[in-house]
């Protein structure tokens, strides 16, 4: 899966997750199926392979469903290739073996990247690529549709707000920014004392836009974490 931070790709895995429960429900086999979530961190310090044969002897008795590996941050892995080519080689390896002879125990590895750059050349190099998923920023449909849920969960009249506007200036923006700007916009209107408003969202949707635009590590001396919420 391939994608920006705070895109979804791990709601996406739950509920793929959820959709494996669903069938083997219909299928009357249960609902028994491992999951392992495994940050490349842990495989720099405890190996692929080692990994891997943890999980096949835990699951002496594999579950009706099949167990789904998901690897967060791939790329983390991948940078480890200039310092530890004996790691990218034993995973690189142990991708393309079966983790067992047995057909009927599947496994489903899920991998997940924001920084696909670092992949494409070494994975496609060695065909450890499968089915590539890419996640993009919401539209601006999609964007002005959570604005729209957002604020009538709050009870607010989403009439008194021009929610178009804020759609338009948040383009490129995840789910997570849109709360964020929702929240900061809730937190501010405490401070000041005034009635949560379009106004209040209009700058922290700016906000949010020159954080993403600009770097402004320059001006942390000069401007204190209370005047940026004021």
């Amino acid at each position: 899966m391939v994608g920006p931070t705070h895109i979804g790709k791990n709601f996406i895995v739950k509920a793929f997750c959820g959709e494996i429960i669903n069938l083997l429900r219909k299928q009357n086999r249960g609902y028994n199926f491992k999951f392992y979530k495994v940050k490349s961190n842990m495989i720099v310090s405890y190996g692929i392979t080692n990994i891997l044969e943890t999980i096949i002897k835990s699951n002496k008795y594999w579950p009706s469903g099949p167990v789904v590996l998901f690897i967060d941050d791939i790329d983390e892995l991948l940078r480890q290739r200039a310092g530890n080519n004996q790691l990218l080689s034993q995973f690189l390896t142990s991708m393309n073996t079966p983790l067992d002879s047995d057909p009927n125990k599947q496994v489903i590895l899920i991998a997940a990247t924001s920084k696909p750059e670092l992949l494409y050349h070494t994975m496609k190099q060695y065909n450890c690529l499968g089915k590539e998923i890419r996640f993009e920023h919401p539209t601006f449909k999609f964007r002005k549709a959570y604005l729209e849920r957002e604020l009538k969960n709050m009870g607010l009249d989403i009439c008194q707000f021009d929610l178009d506007s804020i759609a338009q200036k948040t383009e490129g923006c995840s789910f997570v920014d849109l709360r964020s700007i929702i929240n900061g916009a809730i937190i501010r209107s405490w401070m000041r004392k005034q009635p949560f408003s379009q106004q209040l969202l209009e700058e922290k949707a700016m906000e949010i836009f020159l954080a993403s635009s600009f770097d402004c590590s320059q001006y942390h001396a000069k401007i204190s974490p209370l005047q940026l919420l004021l």
